[in-house]
């Protein structure tokens, strides 16, 4: 399936949107890190990683159904129709070229 690894320091992290970024505890190993990508414009494909309710890597396919800008602060927000759960806030949506784009929620 894929390694597991410690977590050996949390570096920020944000209840409010459920994120967080940290630092692992790699064993002398070099990690890949995930590429950022540009928003996703409607149409194009997405796919989602998550981890529903302990559910290790689950993985849908989707478009992007529409961009919005909401709140005060005109937080942008991307919705999709791949499918995940309650459970995967946090999970990364991927690009047709595998950078992140854009997080579930």
């Amino acid at each position: 399936m894929g390694k597991v690894y410690s977590l050996k320091e949390i570096l920020a992290y944000s209840k409010e949107s459920d994120l967080a970024i940290f630092r692992v505890d790699n064993r002398g190993e070099k990690l890949a890190h995930l590429s950022l990508g540009d928003a996703a414009q409607v149409g194009a494909r997405v796919c989602a990683i998550t981890h529903p309710n302990m559910f290790c890597y689950y993985y849908s396919e989707g478009v992007v159904a529409r961009n919005v800008s909401e709140g005060s602060d005109q937080s942008r927000r991307m919705e999709i129709t791949a499918d995940y759960a309650r459970g995967s806030s946090g999970g990364p949506i991927f690009n047709s070229f595998g950078q992140v784009t854009s997080e579930s929620d």
